[in-house]
């Protein structure tokens, strides 16, 4: 007989997957299935074994699906509230007997299947066709595990006989419930699944290729030690997702020779123009096999094409950080001296010194005035936009970008604590480049994954500009030179004198303001910046 799962039964069984997985990825998780289930219980899950994982999790599901388990649970003299009450005592006091993530996953995965053949086998007792959450729960009561000795240890007893939780259900009046609503099979038909199987295993063997392909870029042509790390830990993911289909099948269902595919080339697949033409086609080949998996493992495993789905998403990010690190470095060559221009600041008149700069080599301006009227600030952005453009410089505004938008400037720079990257494209639109000030390694982290197109590292040194109750200081210029490859600006008290120090530390870019707008000669200042970066 084939075995249909019911709708309830299966939103229990994805619920209680979807809580398991939390005690093997460990992230910050919000309620899952309502303000019962918190964070909190979340976490103590992870004391459990494997199998005691899985019953408590079924349970738990039980509890808040209001279906013919629950009714079950009420007619045995359950009661619901007193029962979440006691499992909130209960789960923290086991001790974890489960091994690393992997092994872990694993075994999750093997106490569902034997979960679900057993409630499969309590449907077939009865000559049910679907199985249902009432089959899910006596499938519980059956294994004699962790359920029976908790209710033990309880001193919950049973109003009726276990064997009547799997049968004819029955309201307080009388009349038998309707049965659930049958939903999907537990599985497609037995003829179709080599053919599924053999797609699973091609798709997994090119997002494997496409993820590797990414990863040997980022690690040996650009040098990223933190975007590898965060590419070598989705290929991690997407390692332990294919372990939870069986090997063996994947295996036996591959059919190379005979795969029509081998002998169909397109002129584009033989050609590529550089390594961001690389990355780019991996990406999209990473992506496309991923929604194969994804739509095809439903088939096999409804749970596995959740874990997918969860990658699919983690690969469009990762593909946005790296795509507009790629269009920064092109953007931003050569553009390494960066100029925070404040009229109050200059020697000269601001006009004059920002000539002076720019014939040095200033590459980049950004107009820092906090004092100045609107109306001011947009007539000056326009002079410093028509200067800077004569030099082929671009034109930053500093917190600004309703003005960036108005006068189309070339980027707009904000700080940790104004307005959000996505935020700010809201205003200006996709074209301008965004930059952010960071502080620490961790916020340089976040800048890349929110997608800005360059950012200050700071402050250096002690600056008259601004005020900070700490300087990052040089091990932070060390570290982001270390391992990230975002253009990154050293800013924060640079001078002509502790220039070369900062560029010692590994800094290739540098931001200044008094060294150059202070100065008696900018020309001069800047140049002699200039020399330093370029190790003259």
């Amino acid at each position: 007989m084939e075995h249909f799962l019911t709708a309830a039964a299966l939103r229990v069984i994805e619920a209680a997957r979807g809580l398991t997985d939390a005690t093997v990825m460990a992230p910050v998780m919000p309620e899952v299935f309502s303000p019962h289930a918190s964070a909190t219980r979340l976490n103590s899950m992870a004391r459990l074994n494997s199998d005691q994982v899985v019953e408590a999790a079924l349970f738990w599901a039980l509890l808040e699906e209001e279906s013919v388990a629950h009714l079950r649970m009420i007619e045995q003299g359950l009661e619901i509230d007193d029962l979440r009450q006691r499992m909130e005592r209960f789960l923290p006091s086991m001790s974890s007997s489960v091994g690393d993530e992997t092994d872990l996953q694993s075994s999750l995965s093997t106490a569902f299947d034997r979960m679900i053949r057993q409630a499969r086998h309590e449907a077939h007792k009865v000559s049910r066709s679907e199985v249902g959450t009432e089959h899910l729960l006596r499938a519980l009561f059956e294994a004699n595990g962790w359920l029976t000795a908790w209710l033990a240890q309880e001193q919950i007893a049973l109003a009726k006989p276990v064997e009547e939780i799997s049968g004819p259900a029955t309201s307080a009046s009388g009349p038998p419930l309707e049965h659930e609503q049958i939903l999907l099979p537990e599985t497609a038909p037995p003829e179709n699944l080599t053919a599924v199987y053999r797609l699973l295993d091609a798709s997994g063997n090119r997002a494997r290729e496409g993820l590797r392909v990414i990863e040997d870029a980022v690690r040996m042509v650009r040098n990223d030690g933190w975007f590898s790390r965060e590419l070598k830990e989705l290929r991690h993911r997407l390692t332990t997702a294919l372990r939870m289909l069986p090997e063996e099948a994947l295996l036996a269902s591959r059919d190379t020779p005979n795969d029509v595919g081998t002998q169909i080339t397109t002129m584009s697949e033989t050609m590529r123009g550089s390594a961001n033409d690389v990355i780019a086609a991996a990406f999209k080949r990473l992506q496309e096999s991923l929604r194969s998996l994804e739509e095809y493992g439903k088939i096999i495993n409804g749970y596995f094409a959740s874990r997918i789905e969860a990658i699919r998403y983690q690969s469009y990010t990762l593909e946005k950080a790296v795509r507009i690190g790629q269009f920064s470095q092109k953007t931003l060559e050569g553009r390494v001296l960066y100029l925070l221009l404040t009229e109050k600041l200059c020697h000269r008149p601001v006009g004059q010194t920002l000539r002076e700069a720019l014939r040095a080599g200033v590459g980049i301006v950004q107009i820092r005035e906090k004092s100045m009227s609107d109306r001011r600030l947009l007539d000056h952005t326009r002079l410093v936009l028509d200067l800077a453009h004569e030099y082929d410089a671009l034109v930053i505004m500093n917190d600004r970008p309703d003005l960036a938008a108005l006068t189309q400037a070339d980027g707009i720079h904000v700080g940790q604590e104004e307005l959000t990257i996505a935020q700010v494209r809201q205003i200006t639109g996709p074209r301008p480049l965004v930059g952010l000030s960071t502080h620490s390694l961790q916020q340089a982290e976040a800048a890349v994954i929110e997608g800005a197109s360059y950012i200050g590292v700071g402050p250096t040194f002690p600056t008259t500009t601004k005020e900070f109750a700490e300087y990052a200081g040089l091990e932070y210029v060390r570290e982001v030179a270390r391992e990230i490859a975002l253009p990154a600006y050293a800013i924060g008290g640079i001078t002509t004198e502790n220039a070369a120090d900062v560029v010692a530390a590994g800094a290739t870019r540098l931001a200044v303001s008094s060294a150059i707008c202070s100065a008696n000669e900018p020309y001069d200042a800047a140049r002699h910046l200039m020399e330093i970066l370029n190790g003259a």
